[in-house]
């Protein structure tokens, strides 16, 4: 098959939505598929690192308009130039983003050559405001196939008409279950908090929370990776805490310096403060076998059943989370529990092979039906 990988915004090896994708690219075309991805350019030299092994072919075009002037039909048929060069079975577009949304229903509206579409919704506040865009409604009708990754967005859709719904499914993010090993190898017991640097994320909160018990611990450090926004105030918050000789900001990482942390020695907190269609890193977390505390929040208690796999906590509580945290660290066999039996759901629901064997069968499912109706 010739799958094409429709993923704005995409940055190579950034964030959870780029990371899955750059990852189920590369496994199909493991898998003997001709695979590429179409997305916007970028001037941010970081985020134009492209895939690591050029086993996938990245299609950079300008795709950021919002309506249909002039400079967006130009646009448009560049964009529908790329997609005829490569000559699709497949599009698979990741997201409904608005301001891109134009030149999805311009081509669908336009092709003549039986592409077949699948979408599959990774943000659900960027659903939200593609929605108010009155095509967004009829776009969803054109799509073959739509994917949710998770329950929590699957049922954002409940009430839809009956005919849309039937061509919604459930297949979740997947992580590999072997992590390419860490040069250096692992470090000893730990906190850490992996994610972009913001005021949805959390971060404020386990500081906080950490704030409280820290003194406790003298020897435990908590590791924040990422990078955002909200860097510069949360350094400043951790130093006029008085936390700050225990609290290490590390930037991003690579996936090779995050398995440096990932482990049984780690508890890994994500106290997202908004609904998570997903939390990849959650579920590496949880395949390292670390004992993972999340929010109950979006999907987070999906991929985490309390007190079974992990530890959840209500959102922008930082005295739950900080008895959460003090809980795991006293307790070292309630921890190889947790984070054994995380493993272990890890492996059954969230790998990488059971995630790209669903979508592949999707695929050959919509091919299959295509050619019967003909």
């Amino acid at each position: 098959m010739r799958i094409l990988h429709w993923a704005v915004p995409y940055s190579a090896g950034v964030g959870g939505q780029s990371i899955f994708i750059e990852r189920l690219a590369q496994d199909l075309v493991k898998r003997g598929h001709d695979v590429a991805i179409i997305t916007n350019k970028t001037t941010d030299e970081k985020t134009r690192r492209e895939l690591s092994n050029n086993l996938v072919r990245v299609i950079r075009l300008n795709l950021n308009a919002t309506n249909l002037d002039s400079e967006a039909g130009v646009k448009f048929g560049r964009t529908v130039e790329a997609i005829q060069e490569f000559n699709p079975d497949i599009i698979h577009i990741h997201n409904l983003v608005s301001r891109e949304i134009v030149y999805l229903k311009l081509f669908l509206n336009r092709k003549d050559t039986g592409t077949l579409t699948i979408c599959t919704i990774h943000d659900l506040e960027t659903l939200k405001r593609a929605l108010a865009w009155q095509v967004t409604g009829e776009l969803l009708k054109q799509i073959d196939r739509i994917v949710s990754p998770s329950e929590y967005i699957d049922g954002f859709f409940e009430g839809m008409n009956e005919e849309l719904r039937e061509n919604f499914k459930i297949i979740y993010n997947g992580v590999p279950e072997k992590l390419p090993p860490s040069p250096t190898g692992k470090i000893k017991l730990h906190l850490l908090f992996a994610a972009e640097l913001n005021e949805h994320k959390g971060a404020v909160v386990l500081l906080n929370a950490w704030s409280k018990i820290c003194k406790n611990y003298p020897n435990i450090t908590l590791f924040i990776a990422g990078e955002g926004v909200a860097r510069e105030f949360l350094q400043q918050y951790a130093n006029t805490s008085e936390i700050g000789s225990q609290v290490v900001f590390t930037g991003w990482l690579s996936q090779i310096e995050l398995n440096e942390y990932l482990s049984s020695e780690c508890i890994f907190i994500m106290p997202s403060m908004l609904g998570e269609a997903f939390g990849l890193i959650a579920a590496e977390a949880s395949m390292a076998g670390a004992a993972v505390i999340v929010s109950r929040i979006g999907a987070l208690p999906e991929i985490v059943k309390d007190r079974v796999s992990g530890l959840v906590v209500t959102p922008g509580d930082s005295n739950s989370l900080a008895q959460a945290i003090e809980e795991l660290l006293n307790d070292e066999e309630l921890r190889s529990k947790l984070g054994s039996e995380a493993k272990k759901r890890a492996q059954r629901l969230f790998s990488m092979e059971k995630s790209v064997d669903e979508y592949e069968k999707t695929y050959h499912q919509l091919i299959t039906a295509q050619k019967s109706s003909n």
